[in-house]
């Protein structure tokens, strides 16, 4: 269902560029994409209009709002998880960028093999927890979380409104098969026992306070090597289902970047994608980003290597849930998990388009002029 809004952004009369994007990108400690980028092209800084959202399903949502007069020209964070919605809103073109050639096609097929999204990093969704409050949870499987113990200590994103959460979601379809009784079982045991939240940010928030007792939250491989490479802290610790010949399996995240339908600064929107795939950005990706580089041949830090998972050591579930079975039944496991989380209140199920609308209307659009 299309979303409309009769609400839309003011642009200043000297804006060239405007970029909707989540507002931890490249953010810690920090890597001045817009600086940089207006350096490089030539333009002024505060022709560049950066909008943040604190998820990557609120530019979908917000995109999909404005799609028939677009305000953004160029979408950074929709994933392979979001990539089917944005289709079929239609709120984004294809383009192929000249840099290309950067990015393995396993990644563009992964992400979207029509070019509607370039991919620019990549990451393994994962459980994330604290070894000193929880100690080494050693060999894993989902079906662990059946035990309500584990499952008490668990934070998660709701896949509704968060990309992370999403991606758990697909893990435990790819793993378990999507309703079948061991999924059921898992769900279940987590809606009982576990803590949801809307956000990435919102669920280490209650991760990092201890009071709160939940040392294992949903995240990323790279999550230790953030505290490690930072902070020389090897207290946390990743955890993805254990498979054969010392190998581990989860699903994969890839993030991309794609030029809106009908933008109104469109050649300099190219641009900004071409130089976003390009070293400029992708030398970045490890130490400010905290996912792999889409970019090939960029060298992964020893801090890496040392606190988590590295890329090889991983079998991704999405050769096993294809880009065409998420097309097809994205909107139905949605409606399954909803269906499942809302027994446990006795209220009517609503289908997703009415939550991501009503996320739209209530939506916080934070304009960064930089100075």
């Amino acid at each position: 269902m299309a979303l409309h809004s009769s609400s839309a952004l003011q642009l200043n009369e000297g804006t060239q560029l405007t970029i909707y994007t989540y507002d931890s990108l490249l953010a810690y400690p920090g890597y001045d994409y817009i600086g940089n980028f207006s350096a490089y092209a030539g333009v002024p800084r505060d022709s560049i209009n950066l909008v943040t959202f604190s998820d990557a399903t609120e530019i979908l949502t917000r995109s999909a709002v404005e799609k028939d007069s677009p305000q953004a020209d160029v979408l950074i964070g929709l994933d392979n998880g979001l990539v089917h919605k944005a289709r079929s809103e239609e709120i984004l073109q294809p383009y192929v960028p000249s840099t290309i050639a950067n990015i393995p096609q396993e990644l563009i097929n992964g992400l979207a093999n029509d070019n509607l999204l370039t991919p620019y990093d990549y990451g393994v969704i994962s459980l994330y927890y604290d070894k000193n409050r929880v100690g080494d949870l050693g060999n894993f499987t989902l079906s662990d979380l059946t035990d309500k113990q584990l499952a008490n200590k668990l934070v998660l994103e709701n896949p509704l409104l968060s990309s992370p959460g999403l991606g758990f979601l697909l893990w435990t379809n790819a793993e378990l098969g999507s309703q079948s009784p061991e999924w059921n079982a898992l769900w279940t045991n987590i809606r009982d026992n576990g803590r949801l939240v809307d956000s990435w940010g919102d669920a280490y928030n209650v991760f990092a306070a201890k009071e709160s007792d939940r040392p294992i939250m949903v995240s990323y491989t790279s999550s230790p090597a953030f505290d490690k490479c930072l902070y020389n802290d090897s207290s946390t610790a990743a955890l993805l289902t254990t498979g054969e010949s010392g190998k581990v399996r989860g699903w994969e995240q890839i993030e991309g970047i794609g030029l809106v339908k009908n933008a109104q600064h469109k050649a300099l929107a190219k641009q900004f994608i071409d130089w976003f795939i390009d070293s400029n950005v992708q030398d970045n990706i490890y130490l400010n980003q905290w996912m792999y580089p889409a970019m090939s041949g960029i060298s992964i830090p020893a801090c890496y290597n040392s606190s988590t998972y590295t890329p090889e050591d991983i079998i991704p579930y999405n050769s096993e849930l294809t880009p065409q079975d998420i097309t097809q039944n994205l909107d139905k496991w949605l409606n399954s998990w909803e269906e499942l989380y809302v027994i446990n209140t006795n209220t009517t199920p609503l289908p997703t388009w009415v939550f991501m609308f009503g996320l739209a209307i209530f939506v916080v659009v934070r304009k960064k002029y930089s100075e």
